[in-house]
């Protein structure tokens, strides 16, 4: 007996199966598993690669993204939070070598954003009904500024 007591079966182990069958379906398993994870560790690092080649239509180069959040629901907190805002790109654009700044909300490629709008419902010649969502970003003065 290697350690175990007659009749005790290991993980996996039916009556009647030897076990180098068993060890063999465990190392099988193990295998399957590993190779597995190793090619969606490809798929995942080719389609990154893939998403750091697409041209966003500017240009990426020393370019600084801050994500600010301030809360707040009244009309005092929204305007004192506007001040915030204007006070954080004046002082942004007073940094020596930086050559823009601005603000928006909402942007599409940026993460966990959130989009703002309005949902649209159209009614075809058939009369089959449509849903629209459309989105709109508040920007600060000169977002869209070649630089």
């Amino acid at each position: 007996m290697r350690g175990a007591a007659a009749g005790t079966l290991l993980p996996g182990e039916r009556a009647g199966v030897p076990r180098r069958i068993v060890k063999w379906r465990a190392a099988l398993i193990f295998v399957e598993t590993a190779l597995a994870l190793l090619s969606s560790s490809g798929i995942f690092l080719k389609d990154y690669i893939n998403r750091s080649k697409v041209d966003w239509g500017f240009n990426a180069e020393n370019l600084l993204m801050l994500n600010i959040a301030r809360v707040g629901d009244n009309t005092e907190t929204r305007a004192k939070n506007r001040v915030f805002y204007d006070e954080v790109l004046e002082r942004m654009r007073a940094i020596p070598g930086v050559r823009f700044a601005s603000g928006a909300n909402n942007l599409d490629w940026v993460p966990r954003s959130q989009s703002t709008g309005m949902q649209f419902e159209t009614e075809d010649a058939d009369g089959n009904t449509h849903s629209t969502f459309a989105a709109y970003h508040n920007v600060a003065p000169g977002f869209s500024r070649e630089s």
